[in-house]
């Protein structure tokens, strides 16, 4: 029997990886260097689902804290009510905390965003 060829995954792994993170938009790279730089694994473009149905797609999870971080981008200022709604609906439903930034936050001010992320996930922990 031949043994697979181990570092043929690893490539094409790291290919897929490369191409994932190339489908950020330049706030989410941003999002997602705060997330590394804080020490949080995160699943990006999470599919919460009921049953076979994907119901929502959210930007970034993190499963060790229940937590859903969004970053909405300018069109999201005329989908306020929606926005709200599927907040709640994630919240409700599978007992997420949805946090969200918008994209004029993350590019602007992004050490006041790890800010309010570390404030947020410490005071998970300490009511945890």
């Amino acid at each position: 029997m031949s043994r697979p060829n181990i570092g043929r995954f690893y490539r094409s792994r790291r290919l897929f990886i490369r191409r994932l993170h190339r489908r950020f938009t330049h706030a989410e790279g941003i999002m997602s260097n705060i997330l590394y730089h804080l020490g949080l694994r995160y699943l990006f473009q999470y599919q919460f689902k009921r049953g076979h149905f994907k119901i929502y797609v959210a930007d970034f999870y993190i499963p060790r804290y229940n937590l859903v971080v969004e970053v909405d981008g300018g069109y999201h200022s005329d989908r306020k009510d929606y926005d709200q709604k599927r907040s709640s609906f994630l919240e409700s439903t599978y007992s997420v905390k949805v946090i969200r930034f918008t994209n004029s936050e993350i590019l602007n001010n992004p050490d006041s965003v790890k800010t309010e992320l570390q404030r947020i996930l410490t005071s998970e922990v300490s009511v945890a």
